[in-house]
């Protein structure tokens, strides 16, 4: 098992606090192939969002499988049994956390403990968990406060992504652009897909969505890819053909605009922290 694992510098990293409105106990990355089979108490909140694989979650109120793209909080003073398969990869973000507006927080951002919620796979979270990463090497005056303001950001990000998840489930261009992002799309094919001009289907994709129906390919591309540099071994320039783009210069300068770093860059850092 791979295991990234951050914390402030407790030895306790398992306790509800009250002394602080958000407290992050500890935080990390979870890759994994021989399999999981343990069971914790856990007194504070814990966050797991599944970039890989299926991990199974027993606990005295809930049975669920999660897989890729799907996320779930699971409440204080909770036993958790979590298991997977030897020889299947999973992959997963998690994080404790606790304080006296944590309730709120959730409540704040419609988040239910004990629910599953599917948002799919997006980098903008590995990025959050790095930066937190980064905040507990610093391990400064600043450093509760600075990754209550990452977390409360996370929150707010799962849940945009959440009601696009929601909205988006008449539009059946959205399952195909998943299942075929290296396709030569155009507006004219998508909004056949959906039997209607092309004026009407791009203001129906942009106001559920909230982006146009392109630049929606161009994201979902760029996770794919972002996923495929940290996950595999590929070229760089295989990748490019994997996720739509035949020059694979074209698609680096993209990755680059969009992401804010260039495919050689980004594996560079996510191989090494993540």
């Amino acid at each position: 098992m791979e295991q990234i694992r951050y914390a402030i510098g407790r030895k306790d990293l398992n306790r509800s606090i009250a002394q602080y409105p958000l407290y992050i106990n500890c935080i990390g990355t979870t890759k994994c192939s021989e399999g999981i089979d343990n069971i914790t108490f856990r007194y504070d909140y814990y966050l797991i969002y599944m970039h890989e694989g299926y991990l199974t979650l027993h606990t005295p109120q809930i049975d669920v499988t999660l897989r890729k793209g799907e996320i779930i909080v699971l409440p204080p003073y909770t036993t958790i049994a979590k298991t997977s398969r030897k020889g299947e990869n999973i992959n997963y973000l998690w994080m404790h956390f606790t304080g006296s507006n944590a309730d709120e927080l959730l409540n704040h951002v419609h988040f239910e403990t004990n629910k599953v919620y599917n948002i799919g796979v997006h980098f903008i979270f590995s990025n959050y968990w790095k930066n937190l990463y980064r905040e507990f090497i610093i391990n400064d005056e600043y450093v509760i406060e600075a990754s209550a303001t990452i977390l409360t950001s996370i929150f707010y990000d799962f849940a945009r992504y959440t009601k696009k998840q929601l909205s988006s489930y008449n539009l059946k261009t959205i399952h195909y652009i998943h299942e075929n992002l290296a396709e030569d799309y155009t507006l004219e094919k998508l909004a056949d897909i959906e039997k209607l001009s092309k004026s009407r289907y791009r203001n129906l994709f942009t106001e559920i969505m909230g982006v146009s129906p392109i630049n929606y390919v161009i994201d979902q591309r760029m996770n794919a890819a972002a996923d495929m540099l940290t996950n595999t071994t590929f070229p760089i320039s295989e990748i490019s053909k994997k996720v739509g783009y035949e020059d694979s210069y074209y698609f680096s300068r993209l990755f680059k605009n969009r992401v804010g770093v260039s495919p050689v860059r980004y594996r560079k850092e996510t191989v090494n922290n993540i």
